[in-house]
């Protein structure tokens, strides 16, 4: 199965508002630059590209297939 495919799939199963938040979270504490990337966007309601990009990493890290 194709990354994009197994990720479509993550995303229906385990994304929640709280998990969303939890990533914000955790880039706040620990990726300074990331979360001013995705900070103004997230605050107004918004996933852009980077918040998605570590929103898959960490379903990928959490949930996906070893």
């Amino acid at each position: 199965m194709e990354r994009e495919q197994k990720l479509k799939i993550l995303r229906e199963e385990f994304l929640t508002p709280e998990f969303t938040e939890s990533v914000v979270e955790e880039l706040q504490k620990n990726n300074t630059f990331m979360y001013k990337l995705v900070e103004k966007d997230y605050e107004n309601g918004i996933v852009n590209k980077y918040l998605q990009i570590a929103i898959d990493i960490r379903l990928e890290k959490e949930f996906g297939e070893k």
